[in-house]
């Protein structure tokens, strides 16, 4: 279950966003904070569910090749996509993963799916 982060393939893109060094006041700052998070908790029900329901289908089958019965895989399935999705929602705005590209989603998905289940990358 450990490759499952290779069967994972969802929505992100890096965010190349521009840092500078101007100070800010703190209310600026603040308000700037609060924005980020509403954008990032704004993702639409329909997207969520649609976003779940592919991966699920997408991955439960690998699960029941493993001999666990239909609902079963399903239901790991959907835990484990609902994992990876998180985080990509605590990363991402929803217009930054529809914009992302297919290698960029994969590559997010690898790392969220790792961290989801508590799998170390290798180091050469």
């Amino acid at each position: 279950m450990a490759k499952i982060a290779k069967f994972i393939v969802l929505g992100a893109a890096l965010l190349a966003a521009p840092y500078t060094c101007a100070i800010a006041p703190v209310g600026a700052l603040a308000q700037a904070v609060e924005n980020n998070l509403q954008q990032r908790a704004s993702y639409s029900a329909l997207f969520i569910a649609q976003w779940v329901y592919n991966c699920t289908t997408q991955i439960a089958p690998r699960f029941g090749a493993n001999g666990l019965p239909q609902q079963l895989a399903l239901q790991y399935a959907a835990q484990e996509c609902s994992c990876v999705i998180d985080k990509f929602m605590n990363e991402f705005t929803q217009t930054e993963v529809i914009n992302m590209t297919m290698e960029d989603r994969s590559a997010f998905g690898d790392t969220f799916a790792r961290q989801c289940l508590g799998v170390q990358d290798q180091q050469s």
